[in-house]
């Protein structure tokens, strides 16, 4: 072999280099008190509601049927920025007495059904405006077909199904008072009607309602 090409056996061979694994580094221990905490922080619900959701579903689901259709209109909040306003006892009478239409309407209840699971869930108002409610829910389901003809009559060519539900029971709700307080002014049920319909219903059902109100009011003169 020629000497060019022999290994130098006197020469020490180099030791391959040491490749230094790298260590993550160690995570923070965090406290599993703070580890609670934050868990608890993030839920969306304290442990109390937890609990009462918890109950049985038929119990859960009879209470939801019972004050569904009411709290679709009671929920309800005026526009932002409207002044706060104390309604007097025949408002808030009237008010309830289009609840609890709504109530009947929206949830297939009968008026029976209505009286039971609607106080029992409304908030505590005095006997007189109770009354006046109670008053005007049973003339406008006593005389529930002769209401919905003349509602239909006087609403341009409106069919009931076809009017917003708050709206249509709002008529109901005026015009069982036409009928059943016709001692009452004509301008003050309307108007009364009107301002509830601010609260609860669109700004342009307004001039809607006023101009079948007034007419059903002029027939009857």
């Amino acid at each position: 072999m020629s000497p060019g090409w022999q290994i130098n056996k006197s020469m020490p061979e180099e030791a391959p280099a040491k490749v230094e694994e790298e260590v993550p580094a160690a995570e923070p221990v965090v406290p599993a008190r703070e580890i609670i905490s934050h868990d608890i922080g993030r839920s969306a619900k304290p442990l109390d509601t937890q609990r009462r959701l918890a109950k049985s579903k038929p119990e859960v689901q009879k209470k939801r049927r019972a004050v569904a259709a009411k709290a679709a209109v009671s929920t309800a909040t005026p526009a932002a920025g409207a002044p706060a306003k104390k309604a007097g006892t025949r408002r808030k009478g009237r008010e309830m007495a289009m609840q609890m239409l709504f109530q009947a309407d929206i949830g297939k209840q009968t008026a029976e059904q209505v009286r039971t699971s609607f106080w029992a869930a409304a908030e505590k108002v005095d006997p007189d405006t109770r009354g006046f409610a109670e008053d005007l829910f049973r003339v406008a389901t006593t005389r529930e077909e002769e209401i919905d003809t003349l509602i239909e009559a006087h609403s341009a060519n409106w069919r009931l199904p076809r009017m917003a539900a708050v709206d249509r029971n709002l008529l109901r709700a005026a015009t069982a008072e036409f009928l059943g307080f016709p001692g009452t002014p004509v301008p003050i049920v309307i108007n009364e009607s009107l301002e509830i319909a601010r609260r609860y219903s669109a700004p342009e059902s307004i001039n809607f309602l006023n101009g079948v109100l007034d007419a059903i009011s002029r027939s009857r003169k």
